[in-house]
């Protein structure tokens, strides 16, 4: 349990929304270098390599929901989304205490999941 703590309430929830409240997402800021090196060598395929862009993006997205619901059923599932939501408020006085809760519950899920939602 400790691997879904670490990989979707840390990785996934937190710091994706850690990474909007800053204002950068790691991942298009490296995509987009590569993808700018790319398209000074292939210019005929540049809009071709945005729109696959777009859907790695997206297929990484719905990717990741789906083994946060594999993984840890809907109480993963909601306490991602917690832990989502204290990144993006991590300035303010619920931060924390959401962070920590979404923690908590990642924690109960092997209780959650035997004894039913």
């Amino acid at each position: 349990m400790t691997r879904f703590i670490r990989e979707f309430i840390i990785g996934f929830g937190f710091l994706t929304g850690f990474w909007i409240y800053v204002g950068v997402d790691p991942e298009s800021v490296l995509v987009n270098a590569i993808l700018q090196t790319m398209a000074e060598f292939m210019a005929p395929i540049a809009d071709a390599l945005g729109f696959i862009y777009i859907l790695i993006g997206f297929g990484g997205t719905v990717a990741s929901i789906w083994a946060t619901y594999k993984a840890g059923g809907e109480s993963g599932i909601i306490a991602t989304m917690i832990a989502f939501a204290a990144g993006l408020f991590i300035e303010t006085s619920v931060g924390i205490p959401l962070l920590l809760f979404a923690l908590f519950l990642g924690l109960l899920l092997p209780v959650i999941k035997k004894y039913g939602y």
